[in-house]
């Protein structure tokens, strides 16, 4: 058996306030690791912090908490699986590292889960999702329903500050502000994406419900 590890976080973004208030969760977010420090977190969520439509898979740094290090609450959980199942996450994670160009949020899941459904398309994902892919449970299928599941696995409950030593941060700069011109043209052509794969869906049957 081995041991990984869902992070649980409660992000100072505006959409992260508004999925709190709606889901009324504590947690509106999660990412996976393999170890329990959390030195890379692997999830899908926006790479800018201004250009919350452009996301996908990605590894997080702490970076995009620096300006809120202090309050962001996060929960640490540990989960262990067996040597195979170790072996299978390792190589989606290599997998989708390999195919990051390819991913996209699946922001129609987030509007489908009001309406209890789900829009299953390769290499797209919400963090949920994604997570519940590697741990392979089908028994849940949102954050607070996770947290409940593996309360009692909780090994750190209280702030990012306390939590990390320092901050780090990647290739990409989490507040970089780019040209309005350049982040409305990827929004739209990522729109229009999802939205064609959206119709497609329809048509061969990858939308399914969930109970």
């Amino acid at each position: 058996m081995k041991k990984v590890y869902v992070f649980f976080i409660a992000t100072e973004f505006k959409t992260g306030k508004a999925i709190r208030l709606l889901t009324r969760n504590t947690y509106n977010h999660v990412a996976f690791s393999f170890d329990k420090n959390g030195s890379v977190l692997y999830s899908y969520a926006r790479y800018r912090y201004h250009e919350p439509l452009l996301s996908g898979f990605g590894i997080e740094y702490t970076d995009r908490y620096q300006n809120t290090c202090d309050n962001v609450k996060i929960k640490v959980c540990e989960y262990c699986v067996s040597d195979e199942h170790y072996e299978r996450i390792q190589w989606k994670i290599n997998h989708y590292t390999e195919n990051q160009d390819k991913t996209r949020y699946n922001f129609i899941d987030v509007v489908g889960y009001p309406f209890k459904f789900h829009l299953n398309i390769r290499y797209h994902h919400t963090c949920i999702s994604f997570l519940l892919e590697l741990l392979e449970r089908r028994d849940v299928h949102t954050i607070g329903a996770l947290e409940r599941k593996l309360r009692r696995n909780t090994v750190y409950e209280g702030t990012v500050g306390e939590f990390f030593a320092q901050v780090s941060s990647g290739e990409i700069d989490f507040y970089e502000k780019r040209r309005k011109s350049l982040i409305c043209k990827e929004t739209l052509k990522n729109v229009a994406y999802l939205a064609a794969t959206f119709m497609c869906s329809i048509a061969d049957g990858s939308i399914f419900f969930i109970e």
